[in-house]
């Protein structure tokens, strides 16, 4: 992984460091269908070759795109130590 550039308030960081630990993988994966359907129908007249997540908190939008075959490259910003687990974990990286 790149080197961490320290420009988040560690207060922000600390309420979001556990956040994606929480037993809701589930909900998210579910809210993320309709999330990744929406922007696919927003964006149906045009060609997308890669997509940056800002607050990509899990992955779970990310994974639903890449699953749709939405663009070529995916790419995901969180600050939050847990979701960039989740996302590790998940095993899909573009």
């Amino acid at each position: 992984m790149m080197d961490k550039i320290n420009i988040v308030n560690k207060n922000l960081k600390a309420n979001y460091d556990e956040y994606y630990k929480e037993c809701s993988g589930e909900w998210r994966r579910l809210g993320a269908i309709d999330k990744a359907s929406n922007i696919v129908n927003l964006c149906k007249t045009l060609q997308i070759n890669s997509v940056l997540e800002v607050g990509a908190g899990d992955g779970a939008v990310l994974q639903r795109l890449a699953g749709l075959r939405f663009a070529k490259e995916f790419s995901g910003l969180e600050i939050s130590s847990s979701g960039l687990n989740s996302i590790i974990k998940k095993k899909f990286l573009y």
